[in-house]
């Protein structure tokens, strides 16, 4: 059998909780800084075994744990870090597809928005500024939005998808049937 790696194996003890604002943000940062905070890949399949592209996940180890999304993503929520995290996550996925994409160009990369990084009256010009700087193709990417965030500040993420879309960037809905359309 194969052994899971000591990080697999325990389970997340480290909590957000009773934290400032500014102690979660120098958790971040020190997260980054040490490269803890960092992106995860999954490949996805055709039914064929083909590979169509990969789905890039951010993850978060604290202490040699691995600390669930729904903590951290939430932290960084309540305190006003989601640009901060987004933006990294938005720039090494690019990187990630643009150097895939120079061994095989059809590799697709989708890629988790948050309902914030949607709402920031500059995200597309982050997103533009992104792609320029990683040699990445909006044909190559797929950006995921949730659920949750159609059902807020509906006319700010309405004229950011509608931009999106514009450009030429692929849509998919995320989570779609574990909330508000169940």
């Amino acid at each position: 059998p194969v052994k899971k790696s000591d990080k697999e194996e325990k389970t997340c003890s480290f909590s957000f909780e009773g934290m400032t604002r500014e102690q979660i943000i120098a958790v971040f940062e020190d997260a980054i800084s040490r490269n803890n905070l960092y992106m995860s890949y999954q490949p996805y399949y055709s039914s064929d075994r083909k590979l169509l592209g990969i789905e890039s996940f951010l993850r978060l180890s604290k202490d040699n744990e691995m600390v669930p999304p729904s903590v951290f993503i939430a932290a960084a929520e309540h305190a006003g870090y989601m640009n901060r995290i987004g933006s990294f996550s938005l720039e090494e996925s690019l990187k990630v597809i643009a150097a895939a994409n120079k061994i095989s160009p059809a590799l697709t990369l989708n890629l988790n928005l948050s309902q914030s990084q949607l709402c920031l009256p500059d995200f597309i010009q982050q997103f533009n500024n992104a792609i320029s700087n990683s040699g990445a193709s909006i044909a190559n990417l797929v950006l995921d939005i949730p659920e949750a965030a159609l059902m807020s500040d509906m006319d700010n993420i309405r004229q950011t998808i509608e931009r999106l879309s514009d450009m030429g960037v692929r849509l998919a809905l995320n989570n779609f049937g574990n909330g508000y359309s169940s």
